[in-house]
């Protein structure tokens, strides 16, 4: 009820700030001229990481200063920083794909005040009007400022007539203008099949990342990847029609778990989610997820509907030197201590950390079933 409060107040603050900035600031014609789809794009990759983007910024180290209301996302540092992990990849907050799970901060979104404010007003609150602490001027200048600001007035979508929240489907995708658009461009790059970009070492391709998160998969088809040289469908002229018919394709692109395994014992990210489905489990990938404590990005995946993080090494050494740094009750990794949401269980095999934060028995089976017991934890 706490953080409900908090929310409605924080709801209310921002509503009286766009009123207040619309009838005591003058909006002058240069504010209002509509956005070019060049300063557009680059607010849509700010959106995602806006460090690697707008000119002189830094990457944070400190966890934003708003973070501390919330206590259900244990990411921290710059990850706190990215508006998408407040505001969600489809721009709801709490009202979308990031109601639940691993993400979920309880922060509105910004997809109704970026659809019905001036680019003045939403400048005002990034510059701190309406809460200091939501003050970005202090981390990027006036032209990335503006360049967000323009995003968020003229580049949001509603993802909701384009995917379907239950299944992570496509609505009424046309698959042949897909492929024939997927060709032409994301192959180059992508491969046909998907699998000619390495995701971090992850084995996860085109197919896996657009079905397991279709929201942030059709944001970086719009806008493209911060600091790589992957188009913008927006600057290529497609229509938010033929993006999505993208994405409908790429979810039919081989994924991981249809990728050749042994099938034998785990050994890696790709026999671990083999073994969970060969032992019944409902599994889905969920993009991917960093951690402070671990010197690798993991992959998050729900285990019939349970959020699991799975930490993939270049060898099995690597992987239990890591190991060795979490303590037997999982309350600090190193010289990181946590404050978890729920009980931690730690399990290691092969070249595989993984880590389940929650109590359910039956995900708790599962894992020690494919994983044995855990090696730390609660």
């Amino acid at each position: 009820m706490k953080n409900r409060v908090v929310w409605l107040l924080i709801s209310c603050s921002m509503v009286a700030a766009l009123l207040v900035s619309s009838c005591g600031a003058a909006v002058t014609e240069e504010e209002e001229a509509p956005a070019t789809d060049d300063s557009i794009v680059r607010g849509g990759l700010m959106y995602d990481k806006w460090w690697q983007v707008a000119e002189g910024a830094s990457e944070p180290t400190e966890d934003h200063p708003l973070w501390a209301l919330q206590s259900s996302n244990i990411n921290d540092g710059s990850t706190t920083w990215r508006c998408k992990e407040c505001h969600g990849w489809d721009y709801k907050g709490i009202d979308g794909a990031y109601s639940s799970g691993s993400h979920k901060t309880g922060f509105t979104g910004v997809y109704h005040a970026g659809s019905a404010a001036k680019v003045a007003e939403i400048l005002e609150i990034m510059e701190g009007g309406d809460n200091a602490d939501h003050d970005f001027s202090k981390v990027m200048g006036d032209e990335a400022l503006r360049d967000i600001a323009n995003f968020l007035t003229e580049g949001l979508i509603d993802d909701a007539k384009y995917i379907d929240y239950s299944t992570k489907g496509v609505i009424g995708a046309d698959l042949t203008k897909g492929k024939e658009l997927y060709d032409d461009t994301c192959a180059l790059c992508h491969g046909a099949d998907g699998w000619m970009i390495d995701f971090g070492d992850h084995d996860q391709g085109v197919g896996d990342l657009a079905s397991g998160n279709p929201w942030e998969t059709l944001h970086k088809i719009r806008f493209g990847h911060p600091g790589a040289a992957m188009p913008s469908s927006i600057k290529n002229g497609w229509s938010t029609e033929d993006a999505a018919d993208v994405l409908g394709y790429a979810q039919t692109l081989e994924k991981a778990t249809e990728a050749v395994s042994d099938g034998g014992l785990v050994t890696d990210y790709v026999s671990f989610l083999d073994a969970l489905r060969a032992a019944g489990a409902t599994v889905e990938p969920a993009g991917e997820i960093t951690q402070p404590f671990f010197s690798v990005e993991g992959n998050a995946i729900t285990v019939s509907g349970e959020d699991v993080q799975v930490f993939q090494y270049t060898d099995a050494a690597s992987a239990s030197a890591e190991a060795g740094l979490v303590s037997s009750d999982g309350s600090s990794v190193g010289t990181t201590m946590v404050s978890w949401i729920a009980s931690p269980h730690f399990y290691r095999v092969e070249k595989l950390i993984v880590l389940y934060v929650g109590d359910s028995d039956a995900v708790l089976d599962m894992l020690e079933q494919v994983l044995g017991a855990q090696f730390a934890g609660r």
